[in-house]
């Protein structure tokens, strides 16, 4: 359940400055298995959500269909925000809400996204079974992914 007060992004921001991709991957995969695998982290509205060792791989690395850049390079990006992943899906931070994006396939559950429009910051969540999730990825999105995102989306929660 969303805390009282909203939390400082600023303050979570993971320095990965002069980093190399190595140094990168350890400083995230040490993180996110730190904060959120087999740990109790939970939506905005109480619902269990499910981290995996081997999703880190998807969530942190760069998206090639976005940049000329390999998929295979870690993502800093991702990797700083890392702190950000729990907080917003928790529902900790202000301006963020939590949308509903249909399944491509009529029939299966909606995913929710996560979203802080003012960073263009998005988590995405997989249903995994009644009033669970499976985390999947999260990033910060360009303004055409965002107004593809919200067009797809339909509002289910908002923190002001």
């Amino acid at each position: 359940m969303p805390s009282e007060n909203p939390v400082n992004l600023d303050a979570l921001l993971v320095g990965t400055d002069q980093m190399s991709q190595l140094e990168a991957r350890r400083l995230g995969k040490d993180k996110y298995e730190a904060l959120y695998v087999n740990r109790e982290i939970c939506t905005h509205d109480g619902h269990e959500v499910w981290f995996f060792s081997n999703r880190f791989e998807h969530a942190f690395k760069r998206d090639s269909s976005c940049t000329s850049r390999l998929k295979d390079e870690m993502d800093l990006n991702r990797v700083r925000r890392v702190k950000w992943i729990g907080h917003l899906i928790s529902g900790d931070v202000s301006g963020s809400s939590c949308r509903l994006l249909p399944d491509s396939k009529p029939g299966r559950p909606d995913s929710r996204l996560y979203i802080i429009d003012s960073e263009n910051y998005v988590a995405m969540l997989l249903p995994r079974n009644a009033n669970e999730w499976t985390f999947s990825t999260a990033y910060k999105a360009y303004s055409y992914q965002m107004v593809k995102l919200r067009d797809r989306s339909k509002v289910f929660w908002k923190r002001k």
